[in-house]
């Protein structure tokens, strides 16, 4: 439970990003900055509890990796700012070691650190989206281990 507190805590911080209206209204890129931090709150918080639920033996490893990403998710909901270019390597770490459960969106999130700041936002939301739609490609897989709600 604790760790879904986290993750609305997350959730409330990205809210944020939209809250000062300029004339009545946001810029595009200040939501589209909203949209993106809120797919991967709701992506990573998805992943891990669906990837626990499914494999997890409620064990001390999987409640240390749970501290772990909490902590993570504390770090990427406080660097969640409109101005990307000051708060991208914190916000790029954190995403990118939280995702470390889908290796292959890791590496392309944390290989963004090493482009330019313009390139490295598209190569990081590639990771984003890989990481987003790349389940689909193992569904028949994941239907032999069922999720475990209990």
């Amino acid at each position: 439970m604790f760790y879904d507190l986290v993750f609305v805590f997350a959730v409330s911080r990205s809210t944020e990003l939209i809250h000062d209206l300029q004339g009545g209204t946001f810029e595009p890129f200040v939501f589209f900055t909203f949209v993106i931090t809120f797919i991967i709150l709701i992506n990573t918080w998805m992943y891990q509890t669906v990837f626990t639920n499914r494999y997890g033996t409620n064990g001390i490893l999987d409640h240390v990796m749970l501290f772990v990403q909490m902590g993570l998710m504390l770090i990427l909901a406080n660097s969640m700012v409109t101005d990307w270019e000051s708060s991208f390597v914190p916000f790029t770490v954190s995403a990118g070691l939280l995702s470390v459960v889908l290796a292959l969106r890791s590496t392309i999130i944390l290989a963004s650190l090493f482009f330019p700041h313009n390139v490295g936002i598209v190569v990081s939301l590639a990771g984003i989206l890989l990481g987003l739609f790349a389940p689909m490609l193992f569904s028949k897989k994941m239907e032999q281990h069922p999720v475990n709600f209990p």
